[in-house]
């Protein structure tokens, strides 16, 4: 039984989805100008000037979604 339980077990947390988020409240989240920020695998580098994110979530999820691009 419990080599059935530690086979199991493994597989089990491999089929769920991951997700992640993070919220920028009020007060903001500023990244200037050419620093990475990493979060949970996603890393911002903003260019061509600082990013300031406020009352803002992202999230991150294992479902893809359609990207657009800004041209400056």
């Amino acid at each position: 039984m419990k080599q059935f339980l530690l086979f199991t077990i493994p597989l089990t947390l491999i089929s769920l989805n991951a997700n992640a988020q993070f919220a920028a409240g009020a007060k903001g989240f500023h990244i200037v100008k050419g620093t990475p920020v990493a979060l949970d695998g996603l890393t911002l580098i903003p260019d061509p000037g600082d990013l300031t994110l406020t009352n803002k979530i992202l999230s991150v999820t294992s479902i893809p979604v359609q990207a657009t691009h800004r041209q400056y």
